[in-house]
């Protein structure tokens, strides 16, 4: 079997991707193949047409997996862009440190800063464990 390199590369060389794609392609095609074997035993004539509904079905929670992941890191990149927007207009300029950490939180954080900064006085209040000194970034 000949395998294309389809992947980016992953800090791997390419020898050992391209074992790794045709491994992984060979198992898949013998996967295939033995399901297609076994629903053509279990439904005569009908087993190619059972092995595409169970694969359309495969690839169907896989698009709705990584539409949900998508979904999420939209969510979460809309949260931050607005929690550094409410800051600015409260607190001015953001230390680079506040900007980092809304760049890399998760999104329960951000919504409970988001939350906080509502009613806080200060940057100290929102992220009391950063030890902000407001006089330098």
């Amino acid at each position: 079997m000949r395998c294309r390199r389809s992947w980016p590369d992953r800090g791997r060389d390419r020898s050992t991707r391209s074992r790794s794609s045709c491994i992984f392609l060979g198992v898949w095609q013998v996967a295939a193949q033995t399901l297609a074997e076994v629903a053509e035993q279990a439904k005569p004539g009908r087993g190619k047409t059972v092995v595409g509904q169970v694969l359309q079905e495969i690839l169907d929670r896989g698009e709705a997996r990584g539409l949900a992941k998508g979904e999420a890191k939209g969510e979460a990149k809309g949260l931050a862009c607005a929690l550094t927007r409410l800051l600015e207009s409260r607190f001015d300029r953001l230390p680079g440190t506040v900007r980092r950490r809304i760049a890399t939180a998760r999104t329960s954080e951000l919504d409970d800063w988001f939350t906080v900064s509502l009613g806080a006085e200060s940057l100290c209040e929102v992220f009391p464990d950063l030890g902000l000194d407001l006089g330098r970034d």
